[in-house]
C-alpha cells in the first residue's frame, strides 16, 4: 500500500477507526470524521467534508488549543490596527 494514498482511503481495523472517529478531525478543514465500515472487514475514516481525499487527521485538543490562539490573535491585530484609525 502506498504512502501517497490520502488518509481517507488507507484502511485500518475497527478498534482504530472507532478511535479516531472519536478523538479527531479531518487535517485539511478541521471537520468531522466518520467510520464507515467496508467489504473485508476493513474500515475508513473520511471527513464529512472531503470524504475520499481526506488528508490526515488531527486531535480535537489541537483543533480546540488552535481556535483559541486564532481568538487571540485576532483580538491582538484589532487591537493593533485601532491605534491607527
Amino acid at each position: 500500500m502506498s504512502n501517497n494514498l490520502p488518509a481517507g482511503q488507507i484502511p485500518m481495523d475497527q478498534h482504530r477507526a472507532e478511535t479516531v472517529e472519536r478523538d479527531c478531525l479531518c487535517s485539511g478543514c478541521w471537520g468531522r470524521v466518520n467510520a464507515d465500515f467496508a467489504p473485508g472487514r476493513l474500515w475508513f475514516v473520511r471527513c464529512i467534508n472531503c470524504g475520499e481525499n481526506t488528508p490526515g487527521y488531527v486531535s480535537k485538543a489541537y483543533v480546540e488549543r488552535r481556535e483559541q490562539e486564532n481568538k487571540f490573535e485576532a483580538r491582538e491585530i484589532k487591537r493593533a490596527f485601532s491605534d491607527w484609525t
